[in-house]
């Protein structure tokens, strides 16, 4: 390759470096939205949280019962009208001028004081594990986009 070769190439690379990381974004993003379904997803109705005695009352110390919680995870948020679980939205990946930003959020009435929790209630980490699990899926993800960029490239 010639330094004008070379020359006329890196922007084409950079194109697809750029559009396999926004893909590679908004991959994640939507994976984290169905995750997020899938977490606000728990079987416990408000019937049957009462015949618990409420594990996720702050009365039973900062981490609530941890015991009753669906698979032992308090992160875990239990269907009640189904709004919550309704309300994840996704702003699709976009690149900035120094990076490519996706938004995941819940604008529904209960999502601050699930997170945040309430007096009566414990804080429920459904953001953290949220957050762990893109990192995660970046992370594996990553290699197979980097993977299709050298079959694409590398000689």
């Amino acid at each position: 390759m010639t330094p004008r070769d070379a020359i006329a190439f890196l922007p084409r690379l950079r194109s697809d470096i750029l559009a396999e990381a926004t893909k590679l974004v908004d991959e994640t993003i939507k994976a984290g939205r169905s995750r997020a379904i899938k977490m606000s997803s728990g079987p416990l109705k408000a019937s049957t949280l009462a015949k618990l005695d409420h594990p996720y009352a702050r009365r039973h110390g900062p981490g609530g019962n941890p015991s009753l919680f669906p698979d032992n995870n308090p992160a875990i948020i239990n269907v009640q009208t189904g709004a919550f679980r309704a309300a994840w939205q996704v702003k699709s990946a976009s690149q900035l001028p120094k990076s490519i930003e996706a938004t995941l959020r819940n604008d529904d009435v209960a999502a601050d004081d699930l997170v945040e929790g309430t007096m009566w209630a414990i804080s429920r980490p459904i953001i953290q594990s949220l957050e762990l699990f893109m990192k995660t899926e970046v992370a594996k993800n990553t290699s197979k986009t980097l993977l299709r960029l050298y079959k694409k490239y590398g000689n």
